[in-house]
């Protein structure tokens, strides 16, 4: 992916979604909640993107760096719609850094956007 792409996520559906933080809490209710999902390449050419340490658990494997990060992003808007419902967050808009990281020994990171 080479380099920093800044979604914005904002509508009537994701603008619910978000994540408990105490120090945002004492935020404006129209304040963003930020987050960044990093894709990294592991020894045997697997990709595994993640949402951490702001979403424990959103994380998944795929055999591309899109397909990891896809995967991750559905499960930390599932996690985050859960929070939402069972009222431990307060609805906002949110913000999603999408990095692709080269952490895996010897890969490019020309070839993580492969």
């Amino acid at each position: 992916m080479g380099g920093l792409i800044t979604l914005f996520l904002i509508g009537s559906v994701i603008t619910g979604f978000a994540m408990y933080v105490a120090t945002r809490e004492t935020q404006p209710s129209l304040s963003a909640a930020n987050y960044t999902l990093e894709c990294t390449r592991d020894g045997d050419g697997r990709f595994l993107a993640e949402m951490v340490p702001e979403v424990p658990g959103a994380r998944a494997w795929g055999a591309t760096a899109e397909e990891a990060m896809a995967k991750a992003q559905a499960i930390a808007l599932r996690i985050l719609a859960q929070r939402l419902e069972q009222g431990e967050v307060k609805a906002r808009s949110i913000r999603i850094e999408l990095r692709a990281l080269a952490k895996a020994a010897n890969a490019p990171a020309e070839e993580l956007s492969r």
